[in-house]
């Protein structure tokens, strides 16, 4: 016999809720070079479906260096290069031309599928050097990395995120 589970009062038991969207990830273990002043793909999660209602965060990692002084400029847009800005994740400035010396780039954006029906679009990672040329370092211990998670719903990152559409 199965006995039923109470619920605390004001908690919501949602279809929802009970059925968390997917997470998506991309991990390379190669480096990318000679990243220049033309934006490039980085990284790409090939088909991530963005639920109706929810909220994703996309977390992403790398190691950068260069040339001096250069900036690299991680954003993450819909489908390529050429598709929807999505959001940027900020400048992280080259502290040194050797991979030994490098800085950490990583950060998140929050996504967000307000609309009533999902959406399956791929996310694009791209970098662009300010000046000179950028280097993302990976290898098997340190790789670089793009993740989408659902964090919850869109409601309550109202004015935090960016629409996906």
């Amino acid at each position: 016999m199965t006995m039923p589970v109470p619920i605390a009062s004001g908690m919501r038991l949602t279809p929802s809720r009970l059925n968390r969207p997917t997470s998506y990830s991309v991990r390379s273990t190669a480096s990318q070079t000679g990243v220049g002043t033309t934006e490039t793909l980085s990284l790409t999660v090939p088909s991530v479906t963005f639920k109706a209602g929810w909220a994703y965060e996309v977390q992403i990692r790398g190691l950068v260096y260069g040339t001096a002084a250069a900036q690299a400029l991680f954003r993450v847009r819909k489908t390529n290069v050429a598709g929807t800005d999505w959001g940027e994740f900020g400048r992280v400035r080259c502290e040194s031309t050797s991979a030994g010396t490098s800085a950490m780039a990583n950060g998140s954006i929050v996504l967000l599928r307000s609309a009533t029906t999902d959406l399956t679009a791929a996310v694009a990672l791209t970098i662009v050097a300010s000046s000179g040329t950028v280097n993302v370092f990976a290898n098997a211990a340190s790789p670089r990395y793009v993740v989408v998670r659902p964090c919850g719903f869109a409601s309550e990152y109202a004015g935090c995120g960016v629409e996906v559409n």
